[in-house]
């Protein structure tokens, strides 16, 4: 039988184990949980054995429903505990303001599923393992904690296709394994996110059988720089270069993640496109906006400068890959810096891209002397030299003979205002580590090469580095 660890702590003998956040439940909303095999449940790091035997009732099935309990105490505080119901009972049959574990015997039989309560049909939610409950102001903070290897079981088969070659699918597990192995925090409630923040898990609704072999064939290893675990990023396709996280995050590059040609990714998009394949037009890729439509995207991204008239890269890395795009609009300009911005701003696939506008319109527009867009006035003198004049004492005569304040003076502009904004770019992702699609490519046999086993595709896209078995 496992017993509650602080944290996400081993004890010698037991899996190393992750929590994983599935989602924080507004306080307003209850959940129903569908618990499978035997649980136990702790009020903290407490058995609770009173109501044991009233969780392990049906052992095939037990429904719970969760609610939040608003407490007001003296002082004008507030506490937030945790009400549990048994199938449909009015009355909880446990309440605490206290973490709740619901703890299976093995992650290898035990499974709860969140069931909706909502009528529409929706996504079954089902994973192994530990559900850890945590009282919040905001409602219920509900993680899951599983073994590090159940935990991949749930993770690969959404990063890439369970029916790639069996090579690019070890390399995957293996970047995974790392990134998860790397990102454990006993300080923290939990040590991973259910999504794009860390890594897709969907839990035990999304195995396939055959990747939990292959996640089995590699239990343990992990890809290590000087004996230490690496941060194992990856990413769906770089665009043919693998980038440098000084590029994309501004900060010191980490030695085993260092900028390069990367043929296997530009094979990849060669094969992809010849078999015909709709993945080719998702990693070399064209968006199109209209003017109105970009502009509309960078306001609801926080990045509104008006109409827009010009958007161009003002710096890019080595590599093509744009560092800084400025964007400059009827109301001023923004300046949208390091990959995550630039692509979120933008609703790009990466930030390695070259952008093309059409259907220019012409726009007229009178600029008076004593504008800030006109930071300098110069007259000629009867000698015909140019002297800089000061705008504030400038008076104008007109055509008619009139003196006119310099207010009144200036001149007119014609701007040539695109209507149409094309990107068209390479990759998806930040382009770090590895190459999702490259990998795919370096497994399997083709014209330019036999297939490489995994620990070659890791060490290809991993400069410097080793496989080391660490459990």
């Amino acid at each position: 039988m496992l017993s509650p660890l602080p944290g996400n702590l081993s004890l010698a003998g037991e899996p190393i184990k992750v929590r994983v956040l599935l989602k924080d439940l507004p306080k307003t909303e209850s959940q129903k949980v569908k618990l499978t095999g035997n649980y136990l449940l702790y009020d903290g790091n407490t058995l609770v054995n009173n109501v044991a035997a009233l969780i392990n009732q049906d052992p095939d099935q037990t429904i719970l429903t969760i609610k939040l309990k608003t407490v007001d105490i003296p002082a004008s505080l507030t506490e937030y505990w945790i009400e549990l119901y048994k199938n449909n009972d009015p009355n909880p049959f446990f309440v605490t303001k206290n973490t709740v574990i619901l703890q299976a015997y093995s992650d290898s039989t035990g499974n709860f599923n969140l069931t909706p309560e909502r009528s529409y049909p929706q996504r079954l939610e089902r994973y192994r393992g530990d559900l850890i409950l945590i009282p919040k102001p905001t409602g219920i903070r509900l993680i899951n904690r599983l073994s590090l290897e159940k935990y991949l079981y749930g993770v690969v088969p959404n990063e890439v296709s369970a029916y790639w070659p069996t090579e690019a699918i070890k390399a995957q597990i293996l970047a995974a394994r790392t990134y998860a192995y790397s990102h454990r925090n006993p300080n923290s409630e939990f040590d991973l996110y259910s999504d794009q923040r860390s890594q897709v898990y969907e839990g035990l609704s999304s195995e396939f059988t055959s990747v939990n072999a292959l996640v089995d064939q590699t239990a343990g290893e992990i890809i290590t720089y000087n004996g230490g675990a690496i941060s194992a990023l990856f990413h769906s396709s770089n665009g043919g270069y693998i980038e440098s996280n000084a590029t994309i995050y501004g900060t010191s590059e980490y030695p085993y993640l260092k900028a390069k040609k990367d043929i296997y990714d530009d094979e990849a998009a060669d094969l992809l496109k010849a078999r015909g394949s709709s993945s080719y037009n998702v990693i070399r890729w064209t968006k199109e906006y209209t003017a109105l439509e970009l502009q509309q995207q960078l306001e609801k991204n926080g990045y509104g400068v008006g109409a827009i008239k010009e958007v161009k890269v003002t710096k890019a890395a080595a590599t093509g890959r744009a560092m800084e795009v400025t964007v400059i609009g009827e109301k001023g300009s923004k300046i949208l810096k390091y990959d995550g911005t630039i692509r979120k701003a933008l609703g790009l696939n990466s930030s390695r891209f070259t952008v093309k506008v059409s259907d220019k319109k012409d726009e007229t527009k009178f600029i008076p002397l004593n504008s800030s867009e006109q930071a300098t006035v110069y007259a000629i003198t009867g000698d015909g030299e140019k002297r800089e004049v000061d705008k504030q004492d400038l008076n104008v005569i007109g055509a008619d003979g009139i003196a006119m304040e310099n207010g009144g003076a200036g001149y007119t502009i014609v701007e040539e205002i695109p209507q149409k904004y094309t990107f068209i770019g390479q990759g998806w992702g930040h382009g770090l580590g590895m190459s999702q699609w490259g990998a795919w490519a370096m497994a399997q046999k083709t014209s330019k090469h036999d297939p490489f086993d995994y620990k070659d595709i890791i060490k290809y896209y991993y400069t410097g580095v080793e496989i080391t078995k660490k459990y």
